[in-house]
């Protein structure tokens, strides 16, 4: 019975090295700068280019009565070397029209101009 607890415990601390392995090597969530935005009928159509060794993870979006903020994330671990850019454009819905707001990047604190 003593071997078998050991072995249990042995399987256990295995297990939780790899799961303390494998969340410290997870890819990384960075801001990036939005390269463009075009208003469309249900909000903005975005413009995203990035290496392609990453991916994109989310737009986030802050609006108010003045100026819709979008906040663009990628998911990877950055430059691949000689890697090739990618180009993405990517529609992100508002809750509101656009009407007159400014449109900021969130990475940057810069008004994209529309």
């Amino acid at each position: 019975m003593r071997a078998w607890t050991r072995i249990v415990t042995l399987v256990l601390i295995a297990g939780a090295v790899v799961a303390v392995a494998w969340v410290l090597s997870a890819p990384s969530t960075t801001r990036t700068p939005i390269g463009g935005a075009v208003p469309d009928e249900h909000g903005l159509r975005v413009s995203l280019t990035f290496s392609s060794c990453e991916a994109l993870d989310r737009i986030d979006v802050a609006e108010d009565s003045r100026q819709v903020r979008l906040t663009a994330y990628l998911r990877g671990r950055g430059s691949c070397g000689q890697d090739p850019m990618t180009t993405q454009t990517v529609p992100v819905p508002l809750k509101t029209p656009l009407r007159d707001r400014e449109v900021v990047d969130g990475a940057t604190g810069r008004r994209l101009t529309l």
